[in-house]
């Protein structure tokens, strides 16, 4: 390994070069495959599949921040993906092969790859060892590309990867075309992964080299377990707008909508993890709570809501309101005694209603506790850092839990 890791560094000076070499598109063959003739969409799925172990290594991404083998390498967007030489390699979406460059065996100087259009971006697989497109073939993310090798390493290591790249234009010059790839799905068995948000990163870049590994089922799964989303953020698989809609999967597994971005921000700080992409089963599984959104920080504005076992925090984070696993709802002080609580067992859920009325419900539907703040132009309850629970209107405070200054 350490003499694989000092060929691969020394040869990263010749990278830029030879993958220019690489880039150049020759004419191709006539196509044969017509796998979804005419249709287009975004290289969204993880192109390599490998089912059982975590077997894919990312290796370097953009700027990959490892000293022993990356040191910053790409200086472009780029993903290189490590697997065994014949491991298949598919589309990430459906477009039309706009170019491919074959003949290559081995480790060789020059490499074998496939360039897709999608209409709109393009994708490119490098180092392959063996490819079964041809230029012109209409492909999809069920389409079989070729498969993992090493050519066009000769110069630089041989390691058997697939690099992979999103790339704005079918330009030969990859510093100027390859754009952030985005998140690339992949099926865990019934669970739709976006990576790499699903390791808790928002992005490829800066990633070091060997400390991500993933596997992918391919792109059908569905019928997951939904109690495996409690604590997610999930999102809708066919969910094409951006940004998407978001829910957070409650701890008794409802969704309660994610209205807004600063919202989406608290809830993934929790941390929270996901977004996960679900199907229309496991959704289902999950239901949607009309006009209840997910309740995250320092504030409830109206229809926000908590249920048991969350939390909302002082802006300082040393006051915890929480509503409990056996339903009573709780204010901790810094010092974990607590300071108020509603002593009312039978609560399910609590929220700020649109009448200004803080009210706790059963699982039946039935008031548990209420504030009494109803038509008196409440808008928002607050968990504040004197530690004080208050509940406000435009122009003074309507209720509170006199507990300012205690801890």
């Amino acid at each position: 390994m350490r003499r694989l890791i000092g060929i691969i560094v020394a040869g990263i000076a010749l990278s830029l070069l030879a993958m220019a070499l690489e880039r150049a598109v020759p004419a191709g063959a006539a196509g044969s495959t017509q796998t979804g003739v005419g249709k287009y969409s975004a290289p969204v799925w993880f192109p390599l599949r490998s089912s059982g172990g975590n077997d894919i290594v990312v290796g370097c991404t953009y700027h990959s921040t490892d000293t022993q083998v990356c040191n910053g390498y790409h200086p472009w967007w780029a993903l290189d993906l490590g697997a065994q030489v014949g491991s298949p390699v598919y589309a990430a979406g459906a477009g039309q092969v706009y170019a491919v460059a074959t003949g290559q065996t081995g480790c060789s100087a020059t490499a074998n790859w496939v360039m897709v259009d999608h209409k709109g971006s393009y994708s490119t697989y490098y180092h392959l060892d063996t490819v079964k497109v041809a230029k012109g073939d209409w492909v999809d993310q069920t389409t079989q590309l070729g498969t993992v090798g090493e050519t066009g390493l000769a110069n630089r290591g041989c390691w058997p990867h697939l690099h992979y790249e999103k790339d704005s234009t079918a330009t030969a010059s990859t510093q100027s075309s390859a754009i952030d790839p985005g998140g690339l799905q992949a099926c865990y068995g019934n669970v739709l992964k976006t990576f790499p948000d699903a390791w808790g990163l928002s992005t490829w870049e800066g990633i070091p080299w060997g400390t991500r590994k993933l596997h992918s089922d391919g792109t059908t799964c569905d019928g997951a377990d939904p109690a495996s989303f409690a604590g997610h953020i999930v999102q809708a698989a066919t969910d094409t707008a951006s940004p998407k809609t978001s829910w957070f999967v409650t701890p008794d597994l409802k969704r309660e909508l994610i209205p807004d971005t600063n919202a989406y921000t608290c809830v993934k700080a929790l941390p929270s993890p996901g977004p996960d992409s679900l199907g229309s089963a496991t959704l289902t599984q999950l239901p949607d709570q009309t006009g209840q959104w997910v309740a995250c920080g320092d504030t409830m504005p109206a229809n926000r809501t908590l249920r048991r076992d969350m939390y909302m925090k002082s802006g300082d984070g040393r006051y915890t309101l929480w509503l409990q696993h056996d339903g009573n709802l709780v204010l901790y002080g810094p010092t974990g005694r607590a300071l108020w609580a509603t002593y009312k067992y039978a609560t399910a859920f609590v929220i700020f209603q649109s009448d200004g009325n803080l009210v706790g419900y059963s699982a039946t539907g039935a008031p548990t506790w209420w504030s009494g703040t109803d038509g008196k132009g409440g808008l928002y309850f607050a968990v504040q850092s004197d530690g004080n629970l208050v509940i406000y209107s435009a122009s003074k405070a309507l209720w509170n839990s006199k507990t300012s200054g205690l801890t």
